[in-house]
């Protein structure tokens, strides 16, 4: 019986690795990770933005239905609120 593990492909480290970031392999910001333009820590802030504005809101048919990348991106920023109380500032998401 053989029972020698096979080696993963290039491939699938590579789709490991970009998982392990929350990214897609054939995605932007992986390709900046992997070429170095960007840090770890970068790399994981994006993808979670990313995966938010995907999955959490109305980006994708906003998309469908036309609307420019750069507006649907503007349509889906929460609206923020700044006002003073004792002389400090808080931002307030009026979006629920």
């Amino acid at each position: 019986m053989n029972t020698k593990k096979r080696k993963p492909s290039l491939q699938e480290l590579s789709e490991k690795r970009a998982a392990s970031l929350g990214l897609l392999p054939d995605s932007r910001t992986y390709r900046k990770f992997c070429t170095g333009e960007i840090n770890e820590k970068a790399a994981k802030g994006i993808g979670r933005y990313t995966r938010h504005r995907h999955e959490y809101t109305n980006y994708d048919d906003l998309l469908a239905n036309g609307v420019p990348k750069e507006k649907a991106r503007e349509l889906i920023k929460p609206k923020k609120k700044r006002y003073k109380e004792k002389g400090k500032k808080h931002v307030v998401c009026t979006r629920m």
